[in-house]
């Protein structure tokens, strides 16, 4: 029998009376599988991310039996052991079993996000919770720009909850994700308006709004840092604007470079 289905079965006994988790996990590893081809993971890492995110809430249990409640930090802490076990039990190789198991112990972690599984797999569990918690439409576009960073993401968040990801806004974001590297400013490297890349990259607009940053190195620490200042979260919280349009760059330094373009 194949590993990852033998798995999936194994987790549904492991869950046994229990319908929601069980359909959780089955969701999650669903929408985790979907994005990791769409962003064309190698097989390796396609591999360990279906494999993460069919076991990533294995803590749970432990969790409530331990603590009382299912804390997500309580979960990181509980659930690599578990999955351990088990994993090692099914026979999968020692280096899949590790990378899972960090996974596992970091689901529930929004900052330095190392690699794109880890990207994908926050991805994959938000859209389910977002889903299963009857999350509004607007806390769905602040996790939507607080979280997402892969543009398969992004943009099946976007349908599902009705949001408007611009591509052409997107792409004027990463445009003026590298001019900030050379002038950090909402006036372009050549002098003019930041309005001017989004006009190149086709998008139609009134009145723009723009959020740049530098320094932060995850999507969590941008957005506290945005949500602080009063001009950068009164952009994000406008219900003025309805589309968005995000870009993030890394310079060869190693510098992280993020811009938001709001458009009505």
């Amino acid at each position: 029998m194949d590993k990852k289905a033998l798995l999936i079965k194994t987790m549904i006994s492991y869950y046994a009376n229990d319908p929601c988790r069980i359909q959780h996990f089955i969701k999650v590893h669903d929408f985790a599988g979907v994005i990791g081809k769409l962003e064309k993971l190698g097989d390796e890492e396609q591999n360990i991310l279906e494999i993460a995110a069919i076991v990533h809430d294995i803590g749970i249990k432990v969790s409530e039996e331990k603590y009382g409640d299912a804390d997500g930090k309580h979960q990181e802490l509980e659930g690599p052991v578990i999955a351990r076990a088990m994993l090692e039990t099914l026979d999968f190789e020692d280096s899949v079993i590790d990378r899972v198991c960090y996974l596992i112990a970091h689901h529930h972690t929004y900052t330095d996000i190392n690699g794109l599984d880890y990207q994908i797999l926050v991805e994959a569990d938000f859209l389910v919770n977002l889903y299963e918690g009857n999350e509004s439409r607007e806390t769905a576009g602040q996790v939507l720009r607080r979280i997402f960073r892969t543009e398969s993401g992004r943009q099946i968040c976007a349908d599902m909850f009705g949001l408007s990801l611009d591509p052409e806004a997107s792409k004027a974001a990463g445009v003026r994700a590298r001019e900030i590297q050379i002038s950090f400013s909402h006036t372009r490297p050549d002098g003019r308006d930041f309005s001017t890349a989004l006009s190149e990259a086709g998008a139609s607009f009134r009145a723009p709004g723009e959020n740049i940053a530098y320094g932060q190195n995850s999507p969590e620490k941008v957005m506290e840092g945005w949500m602080n200042s009063a001009g950068h979260r009164a952009n994000i919280l406008s219900p003025g604007y309805s589309r968005i349009g995000i870009g993030h760059v890394k310079d060869s330094r190693g510098v992280d470079h993020w811009v938001q373009l709001f458009l009505n």
